[in-house]
């Protein structure tokens, strides 16, 4: 699978990129395209062509909404929400994934209900269905994994 389709799989939400940043450094070392990394955490690469008229930058978010543990007491989670979504998104029942600081799945739980929905803070309370998981840990919705249709055609 292209590197451009499998980083669309990696775990990542605000403030938890670290994931998806080493997958990016990887890929780039991988195709030997020189990069740094800026005070932010930005990374910042740099393909040069010789004879070439301009240059073509591109500029992407290494996040998506998600969620981050507050508080577990092993059966619930009190989440605060990282990024703009509709309250409406947050039904009972909606799954969750958390994860550790490695990409790997170490519980699962769904939405119980919206705790608070303001400008300033966005809490959900989530019932563990499988795993534990711990203040800090991060989440994102469990998605199905990106799948490509290809058009067959036929001369």
């Amino acid at each position: 699978m292209h590197p451009a389709l499998q980083i669309l799989s990696v775990p990542t939400a605000p403030g938890h990129e670290g994931i998806v940043a080493e997958f990016v450094r990887d890929w780039l070392r991988t195709i030997r395209v020189p990069f740094r990394e800026d005070a932010h955490g930005n990374l910042i690469a740099k393909l040069h062509s010789p004879g070439a008229p301009s240059s073509v930058a591109f500029s992407v978010h290494m996040d998506h909404p998600g969620f981050e543990v507050l508080r577990s007491d092993g059966r619930h989670l009190e989440a605060a929400f990282l990024g703009g979504v509709p309250r409406a998104w947050f039904r009972r029942g909606v799954p969750v994934e958390f994860f550790d600081d490695r990409g790997k799945v170490i519980a699962l739980a769904e939405v119980v209900r919206v705790m608070r929905w303001d400008r300033r803070q966005r809490r959900i309370r989530l019932r563990v269905k499988s795993g534990f998981t711990r203040p800090g840990a991060f989440g994102m919705w469990k998605l199905s994994p990106l799948k490509l249709n290809r058009a067959r055609t036929h001369v």
